[in-house]
């Protein structure tokens, strides 16, 4: 019986909906961005050429990609709530500077927030989902239910983003200032995650840790990072201890990626310019 409700139980948690909520709401975001809005905007708008939207969406995956293992370890360290708030200011940072940054630089560096800010969405998501499975580990039903948000919100940021340019016929400001308003919600969502998911037991294995770990008998200078090497430490040993994947999945995730940043800069502008295609059809 405890099986069967185990599931139920994670999805009516606060800690999921609030996450749920905010990926589905950054999907959108970041779908309408990178699909609807910038190739438009950066091409029609600013005359801006292919290789520099092309750089500029490779900045957003590259900021994107980097710090996902440095903002999952914060997300261990700091708590869920304040790595997510800190993050998705960054995101509402990088719209707000593509609305008023016209050049190629600005609005590259805008796109390297934007990656930054969205990169601890899955490490907190997921690091959360499996510390509230327990140690039997099922999780996937929350990680199907995560995963529907996120293509749920990618998939309605660009249907909106193009029927709102048609309603206010192109005006970017207006497309600009609801996707702060979406920004600025997100925020306010993540602001209701806990500090941390605690799982059974942890309390008792982590004060035992603790006891363990030797430290200066009078603080120095140097106490920081003593313990910032010991935890950088613990973690690339769990990291190795835990992780046991098949060396072939790097390299088809890395294609899946790589054909996918292939076609986000130009697939837009492909079916507007060459197709003929207007956001109604």
């Amino acid at each position: 019986m405890q099986t069967d409700t185990k599931p139920a139980k994670i999805l009516r948690s606060p800690f999921f909906i609030a996450m749920w909520l905010t990926l589905f709401l950054v999907e959108i975001i970041k779908g309408a961005l990178l699909v609807a809005v910038l190739p438009v905007y950066m091409d029609n708008i600013l005359g801006l050429s292919a290789g520099v939207i092309g750089v500029a969406f490779a900045l957003q995956y590259l900021g994107d990609n980097l710090f996902r293992a440095p903002s999952g370890w914060a997300a261990e360290r700091i708590g869920f709530r304040a790595t997510m708030v800190t993050a998705l200011i960054c995101t509402l940072i990088a719209v707000i500077m593509i609305l008023f940054l016209k050049s190629a630089v600005g609005l590259a560096m805008a796109c390297l927030i934007l990656g930054i800010g969205t990169s601890p969405l899955w490490p907190c998501a997921m690091t959360g989902v499996t510390a509230m499975s327990g140690p039997q580990n099922k999780n996937g039903t929350a990680m199907g239910a995560l995963e529907m948000a996120a293509l749920g919100g990618t998939g309605l940021g660009p249907i909106g983003m193009n029927w709102l340019l048609e309603r206010t016929h192109h005006d970017y400001r207006t497309i600009f200032l609801v996707l702060m308003g979406c920004a600025i919600l997100v925020i306010l969502v993540a602001m209701i995650l806990p500090g941390r998911v605690i799982v059974e037991g942890e309390h008792a294995e982590q004060a035992a840790k603790n006891s363990d770990v030797k430290y200066p008998a009078k603080p120095n200078l140097l106490t920081p990072f003593i313990r910032l090497q010991k935890s950088v430490k613990d973690t690339l040993q769990r990291v190795r201890s835990t992780l046991n994947v098949n060396p072939l999945v790097y390299p088809a995730l890395f294609m899946q990626s790589f054909v996918i940043g292939l076609l986000s800069p130009v697939i837009t502008l492909y079916t507007r310019t060459d197709q003929h295609n207007t956001p109604k059809r």
